[in-house]
């Protein structure tokens, strides 16, 4: 019976050691039901999530603020970046990426209604990309894929800003390529409009309360997906896609009162993906455990 009980206990720990990390995921509602219901709006070919709203309505319509313990707290200083992969950022100390992403582009600080485009800025080190480009923030395919590990890629945006609307506007087009060969072409547009950019509200009203989004550089106010990029990302996996793959982002900014402004990417999931929990890890250490007394019992 000892020995037993020593196996169960070198199993059990074995099992709670590799069980997946995935701590760091951001767990985002299931996007189908966050469109009916209005957590998540969906501009262009994106779906921005409001991350002050849906940690409002994870706690029970309660909680109106984010703190550093709420679920949908994504903090985003410059220490704070390590392990996310920054498109732009004010802070030199978080513009370094690994290898297969390129730098951060430098967005302008302590501005007034300036722009941003990494059309015109200057082109940070590229970090081995295959086919760098001059007016786009560029990454490898392989580098994004190790990277994410599984998950699906969220894009994350600031808004800092200091003037009486808090307002700041946004143009992206993301593009799937490889040389000469474009996959696709996605566009972050508000096409309920005429109007070529998304506006990012300082204040948006959800539910009867007003929710302030001009979080400061320190936390995201948004979370940004693109269904069309997870769906090339999980066949490329499946098929091994070519190592040349790229993914190229153009962003141009507008009405910049403060500056600092930063995108990054980081891990997430839906709401309906399942990562086994210790439980069930501890569940299956039992189970292996009890395949020796099965045989045990079979032969008497």
């Amino acid at each position: 019976m000892k020995r037993y009980i020593l196996t169960l206990l070198f199993i059990v720990g074995i099992c709670l050691a590799a069980r997946p990390e995935r701590a760091e995921a951001l767990v985002l509602p299931d996007l189908d039901t966050s469109v009916t219901s209005g957590l998540a709006r969906q501009y262009g070919d994106f779906y921005s999530y409001s991350l002050p709203i849906v940690n409002y309505v994870s706690s029970g319509f309660t909680d109106t603020y984010l703190n550093s313990g709420d679920p949908y707290y994504v903090a985003s200083g410059p220490g704070q970046l390590a392990d996310n992969i920054v498109i732009m950022t004010g802070a030199q100390a978080a513009a370094d990426n690994a290898t297969g992403f390129e730098d951060a582009y430098m967005t302008p600080n302590h501005a007034t209604n300036a722009s941003f485009s990494t059309a015109t800025a200057a082109d940070p080190d590229n970090n081995g990309i295959y086919a760098d480009s001059l007016t786009t923030w560029d990454a490898n395919i392989g580098a994004l894929v190790a990277y994410l590990d599984g998950s699906m890629p969220v894009f994350y945006f600031n808004n800092n800003e200091t003037s009486s609307s808090q307002d700041l506007y946004i143009k992206v087009q993301l593009t799937l390529w490889n040389g000469a060969t474009v996959y696709g072409t996605y566009d972050l547009i508000d096409t309920s409009t005429t109007d070529n950019y998304v506006l990012s509200g300082g204040n948006v009203e959800f539910d009867g309360v007003t929710f302030n989004h001009n979080l400061g550089a320190n936390n995201a106010a948004y979370a940004v997906v693109l269904p069309e990029l997870n769906e090339f990302l999980a066949a490329w996996t499946a098929t091994a896609g070519s190592l040349e793959d790229m993914l190229s982002m153009e962003i141009s900014m507008y009405g910049l009162d403060n500056g600092y402004e930063q995108a990054f990417i980081g891990r997430g999931e839906y709401s309906g993906s399942v990562v086994p929990e210790p439980a069930t890890w501890l569940l299956l250490g039992l189970g292996l455990l009890c395949l020796p007394l099965v045989r045990r019992f079979r032969r008497n």
